[in-house]
């Protein structure tokens, strides 16, 4: 999932919330049916990659953010330029709102005060962001789903990827093959996105 840096402190992953009413914050995060989902955390939102768990790349695009889900491909094979992933029929406009530049990527079911939890740095300016899904399925082997993060004031995506990474050992793939220094954050337990901006 991503999160605020200033919201880590009341993001407690799998361990109970009692001030939620019941159950945590992990299973609220797990509890999204769809690819990718907007959940309350303190004064904010958090973004959870929902769904199955799988390998994720961060690729910077024109005016846009894009992650890129790796649910199977054969041996070998490599995304093509992100331009190309950009011309897909776009649906499910999901809207985010981001309170704070600096972000987090870390598994949602790690305590963010976790100091075990290994963490990629995002810094996202604050605003309201609108995040698009597509599939991407060029032949039979090949399906990625794309998550696009645009501003909804029309301005340029000015990410930086990377700062305040720490590395876990790589889990073990959930596809026929899956892209380098993967890792799952959502509702699985896995290692950190690398500073080349893989996640899962």
């Amino acid at each position: 999932m991503i999160i605020e840096h200033q919201l880590l402190d009341v993001w407690m992953g799998a361990e109970p919330n009692w001030e939620a009413g019941s159950g945590s914050d992990y299973d609220r995060a797990c509890a999204i049916p769809e690819w990718i989902g907007v959940i309350s955390v303190g004064s904010g939102q958090g973004l959870v990659l929902g769904a199955d768990p799988t390998p994720t790349r961060i690729l910077e695009a024109p005016h846009a953010l894009v992650l890129l889900r790796w649910i199977h491909a054969p041996d070998g094979w490599q995304p093509p330029d992100v331009r190309d992933l950009l011309q897909q029929s776009w649906a499910g406009a999901l809207a985010w709102v981001v309170g704070d530049s600096r972000q987090v990527i870390q598994d949602s079911a790690y305590p963010g005060g976790h100091k075990s939890a290994a963490r990629l740095g995002l810094s996202l300016p604050a605003g309201l962001y609108r995040v698009d899904t597509a599939e991407y399925r060029p032949d039979p082997e090949v399906w990625m789903i794309l998550h696009r993060i645009v501003d909804e004031g029309g301005d340029p995506v000015d990410a930086s990827i990377g700062a305040g990474t720490s590395q876990l050992p790589t889990p073990e793939p959930t596809s026929s093959t899956t892209p380098s220094a993967s890792t799952t954050p959502g509702c699985s337990v896995g290692s950190t996105p690398s500073p080349e901006g893989t996640v899962s």
